[in-house]
Order: C-alpha cells, then sequence, then structure tokens
C-alpha cells in the first residue's frame, strides 16, 4: 500500500470519522421524524385523486344514461375533469407539506 502521509483508509478511517462526528455532535444522515405519517398523508393523497376520479366519472355516467348518450363523452369529460381537479388537488397539498418540512 502507498502511504497518503499519515491519513488512515479503510475501516479504521471510518472508525475514526464516526467517533469524531459523535463527538461534535452532527449527523449527516438525515432521518426523518415522522415516515410513517408522511407515508400516510401521501397515500391519502393518492386515494383522494383516485376517488375524485371515479366520482366525476361516475357522475358523467349518468349524465351519459340520462341522456342517453351511446358514445361515453359525459363518462369521458366527467374523468378527465375529475383527475385534473384530484391533480390540483394533490400538487397543492404536495407544496403545503414541502413547504411545512422546509419550515
Amino acid at each position: 500500500m502507498i502511504d497518503s502521509g499519515g491519513e488512515s483508509t479503510g475501516s479504521e478511517a471510518s472508525l475514526t470519522a464516526v467517533s469524531a462526528e459523535k463527538l461534535e455532535g452532527k449527523n449527516t444522515s438525515p432521518q426523518p421524524d415522522n415516515s410513517p405519517r408522511s407515508f400516510a398523508v401521501v397515500a391519502g393523497m393518492g386515494f383522494e385523486l383516485a376517488g375524485t376520479t371515479v366520482v366525476m366519472a361516475g357522475i358523467g355516467h349518468l349524465i351519459d344514461r340520462y341522456f342517453g348518450g351511446e358514445r361515453g363523452l359525459g363518462f369521458a369529460i366527467g374523468g378527465l375533469t375529475g383527475f385534473g381537479l384530484g391533480m390540483l388537488r394533490f400538487i397543492l397539498k404536495a407544496l403545503k407539506q414541502i413547504e411545512e418540512s422546509n419550515a
């Protein structure tokens, strides 16, 4: 091995770095405080997006049946509208979560 001027390498160096880090009180690995909660929030946002899409598509389907439409135009418009509204809400909630985590 080549001597690099007294600096230790390998497992000895990592042990020294870890013990020095503990002494200084620094923690370089970010660990979320509430990871189960944040997962539940994101999962809830996904279900909300899907639910909005399904409900609006269902309303469009009912409109199609009421007016006797055979092409499913109301279903398509309702589904796309529901997805758009759900995605808008999803983005707004995600931005709010980001702002809260940075504060």
